[in-house]
């Protein structure tokens, strides 16, 4: 507990004093004064970005969506095909036995 204890308080010194030391720096005074536009058209180019992103992602979740599709049809496919064989080798057996049981 103690460890911890003093953990915080260097965590809030630390912060105390860089916020001092930026409120007292020239330069963050200049960027308080400097008009907003350009960070407008970041934030605009950053939410251009963002939306072709999400259509990139939207386009791949419906890939993957097809993916999963085509995949489930081809197990049903091999799960059918299964069954067929299954069928086949039952009655296979079935005629061998009675056979051998006629003989």
């Amino acid at each position: 507990m103690y460890f911890h204890e003093n953990v915080l308080k260097d965590m809030k010194n630390e912060t105390t004093t860089s916020l001092t030391y930026s409120s007292k720096s020239p330069v963050t005074m200049h960027q308080r004064r400097r008009p907003r536009r350009p960070s407008l058209s970041s934030r605009e180019a950053w939410t251009w970005r963002q939306h072709l992103e999400i259509k990139f992602s939207n386009k791949t979740e419906e890939d993957i969506m097809k993916s999963w599709k085509r995949s489930k049809q081809a197990v049903n496919d091999l799960m059918c095909c299964v069954v067929f064989y299954h069928q086949a080798q039952s009655k296979w057996f079935e005629e061998t036995m009675t056979t051998t049981l006629e003989m």
